[in-house]
């Protein structure tokens, strides 16, 4: 597991090469610090069990004032991923947001920070694994939370661009979220026709996603292997993103490469 931490780095270090294709403005404003969307302490990081039902930053004037009391037209949110304490996820949205500035990207950047931080021992694995468990319980917990707040943002400014960066166990975060907002969309809806409607989410960009590689499929049995499952997120991606992908280090041995889907969504499957 501790794969995942050590990896962050290189992770990280990809988020300039990943977002080469936004296009980058020179705005009037700038963001002096990345804005942080907590939902600490909703959840017990003991048993998993959601605690409270948080208010997220549903206060969007910061945002606003940033650009005169104008939507910003874009906004970038980071999750970040397992064992992340409240200070670990600012410094690491504070890594997210000066590398983005160092590519003059100006439009504001939003952590989103969770209750990922459960037991974790070097030197017990059996603790560690119970922790690991539990924050994927805890992750899909925190999607329809994150789906709220990107429902909320859409409802102030609903032509702006949403750009999502998942690292790790912030995958499944994210993932949760697309099905959330596929449900709200299109509920149980077997044909679904998407042409011409606008997708809810510019891009997502999965920085050594901790998931599994049927959890892009469709077909909901492929993705019920373990007790902390999450529905199979294939038709989620289809009507919520425009741009999809899934990036990983080819030197982490924790991580096994997954499918990496085009902005066509055509699947491409990486030997292993």
């Amino acid at each position: 597991m501790t794969n995942h931490k050590i990896n962050l780095e290189f992770s990280l270090i990809l988020i300039i090469s990943i977002l080469c294709y936004v296009s980058l403005v020179n705005n009037a404003w700038s963001q002096i610090s990345p804005l942080i969307a907590s939902t600490r302490n909703a959840f017990d990081t003991d048993t998993g069990q959601s605690e409270n039902i948080p208010i997220i930053f549903d206060d969007f004037s910061p945002l606003l004032d940033m650009t005169g009391n104008n939507c910003p037209g874009e906004i970038v949110i980071y999750v970040h991923g397992i064992w992340a304490s409240e200070d670990d996820a600012i410094e690491q949205t504070e890594r997210v947001f000066l590398s983005l500035q160092d590519r003059s990207y100006t439009y504001p950047v939003i952590g989103y920070s969770w209750d990922s931080d459960t037991k974790f021992v070097l030197n017990d694995e059996d603790l560690s694994k119970q922790g690991w468990e539990l924050a994927k319980k805890i992750a899909n917990g925190n999607g329809p939370l994150l789906a709220k707040f990107i429902l909320g943002f859409k409802e102030i400014c609903p032509t702006d661009n949403i750009r999502i960066i998942s690292h790790s166990l912030g995958a499944r975060v994210t993932l949760s979220a697309l099905s959330d907002l596929h449900e709200h969309f299109f509920g149980d809806d077997e044909i679904i026709l998407t042409n011409g409607i606008p997708k809810t989410i510019k891009s997502v960009d999965l920085l050594g996603a901790a998931v599994n590689r049927e959890q892009i499929f469709t077909y909901p049995p492929y993705c019920l292997i373990d007790e902390s499952s999450l529905e199979c997120s294939g038709k989620a991606i289809e009507t919520q993103v425009e741009d999809f992908y899934n990036y990983y280090n080819t030197e982490d041995n924790m991580i096994s490469p997954i499918i990496i889907w085009s902005t066509k969504f055509k699947s491409v499957y990486e030997k292993t």
